[in-house]
């Protein structure tokens, strides 16, 4: 999904958030700054952070919740992708665990 939404104009996403019934005015302009765990991980360095932890996973398929066959469709694509870590490259939704230097792991009890 991400790479189709880097490559479609700003139109495009505001005409599928037309089907989805959403206004256009809810369709912000899509920038990625930080989508791989390289960014990241110069990010949180650039901001004296450090990285952890990187996870990548597949959520839910918003997107597609035009109609129910796509839903469907997108809801399987999910499945699988979060399935077996081979598919991790597949996966859109990246997660990191930052924390600033000097400072204990926190856990909750």
């Amino acid at each position: 999904m991400p790479t189709i939404a880097r490559f479609t104009p700003h139109g495009f996403h505001q005409y599928v958030n037309r089907l989805r019934g959403r206004p256009e005015v809810a369709t912000c302009p899509t920038r990625y700054r930080a989508n791989t765990r390289r960014d990241v991980a110069r990010l949180a360095e650039d901001s004296g952070m450090l990285l952890e932890r990187v996870e990548l996973v597949e959520g839910r398929p918003e997107y597609l919740r035009m109609t129910w066959p796509l839903y469907l469709l997108g809801a399987a694509y999910e499945r699988l992708v979060n399935s077996c870590g081979i598919f991790w490259p597949l996966r859109v939704l990246l997660v990191g665990t930052l924390r600033e230097p000097g400072w204990k792991e926190y856990r909750s009890v």
